[in-house]
Parts: structure tokens; sequence; C-alpha cells
């Protein structure tokens, strides 16, 4: 670990020393850029809303934080760049992001998350880290996934059922961390979800057959949370 994070610390300062911003931005495909430049605006606009409307002062691990995003980010773009042209090492790339469902094992044996000292205060799960706002952002993503496969997913009903059962063991933790952002943020980002696939191919049938997936993915998370 150290050794890769000095080779991609070596290379943003290789990038900005030699003024190869321009060059290194281009390589970078166009959604990426897109997906991006939006991704860092909502995070502005967040942080402006909270600092002048809610009154909410900054500070230092906020930034702490904000600088550990914004290296992962960089991280995630030079892999991008290196790997262009190796579409197999782009999606084990992409994969390695779901490594959280391992967590789901803590919602079928709770003992387990106990005897690893995963649980905050007796009350919150926290994984391997130590705060929930940690352990609720990495479990976004997977969730995002699995729930999004279980939709797309047509042709093979077992693997359907086992996106959504994914899916449903990771709302389960989600709840489980009890942090509002996170969740606010998941179900900001499904609401996205389906509406892109609402718009695409507009079916009255499968827009409610997939409201009431993701519906009752939401459902057996929430309650296996709470038994």
């Amino acid at each position: 670990f150290p050794y890769t994070t000095l080779f991609r610390s070596l290379t943003i300062i290789d990038v900005v020393r030699n003024k190869k911003i321009k060059e290194y931005f281009f390589l970078i495909p166009r959604n990426v850029r897109i997906a991006m430049f939006y991704l860092l605006g909502s995070i502005l606009v967040g942080f402006s809303f909270a600092t002048l409307f809610l009154k909410i002062s900054p500070y230092f691990n906020m930034l702490l934080e904000f600088g550990s995003f914004l290296f992962s980010v960089s991280i995630f773009l030079l892999v991008l760049i290196y790997a262009k042209k190796d579409n197999t090492y782009i999606k084990k790339y992409y994969y390695a992001l779901l490594i959280p469902i391992i967590y789901s094992v803590c919602i079928i044996f709770p003992q387990i998350a106990d005897h690893l000292n995963m649980i905050q205060y007796g009350v919150k799960f926290v994984g391997f880290t130590t705060n929930v706002n940690i352990i609720s952002k990495i479990l976004i993503i997977p969730i995002l996934f699995f729930l999004t496969s279980s939709l797309f997913e047509d042709k093979n009903k077992w693997l359907k059922t086992i996106y959504a059962i994914s899916a449903s063991f990771l709302v389960a933790l989600l709840f489980w961390t009890a942090s509002r952002g996170a969740i606010l943020s998941t179900f900001i980002g499904i609401a996205i979800i389906y509406a892109l696939i609402s718009l695409n191919n507009f079916n009255w049938k499968k827009l409610i057959y997939n409201a009431l997936i993701i519906i009752a993915i939401f459902f057996v998370g929430f309650n296996i949370n709470t038994s």
C-alpha cells in the first residue's frame, strides 16, 4: 500500500510539474468527466447550503474528509487513464468497490459484529472503521449497484433474486449505521436511477414492477435491521 500511494502521489506531482493537466484531462472519457463535474458540483452546493443556510460551521475533520475524497478521486482517474485500453482491468477495478458486501454476514450473524467491535456505543454499525459516516459512504455504491442490477436483470431469475437479497442486506446495514445523510443520499440516488429507467423506453407495467422491487428491497432491509 505505501508503494502504490507513493507511485500515485509522484504521478500527480509529475502531471502538475510538467503541465500535463490538459493532456491527462482529455484522456478521461467524456461521460466520466461529466459525472465528476456533477459530483464535485453537488458537493460544493451541499457544503455551501450547510454553511450559509444551515449555519453549520466547518471543522478540521470536514476538510480532512474532503481531502481524502479528492485523493480517492485522483486515484480513480489515474487508474482509469492507465487502464484505458484494458476493459477487463477496469471492470475488476469497479467490482472492487463491491467488496463491502462481505459485511452482510454481520446481518445474518450480529454476534460477529459484536465480537469484532464493529458496533459503536453498542448501537451503531461501523464495520472496520471508526465512524458511521465512513462505513455508510462505503455501503452506498454496492447498494446502488445491486439494486440497479436487480432492476435490469431479466434473463436469469435466480441472479435477479441474489441481487435483490444482496441489496436488502446492504440496506439493512445502512439503516444499522443510522447515518441520516447516507440514507438520504441513497434515496436520492435510487430516485435518480428510477427516473432514468422510467424515461428510457417508458412502460407503465415495467414502471410499477420496478417500483415494487425497490419498495420490497427497502421493506425487507428495514425489517431485517429492526428484527
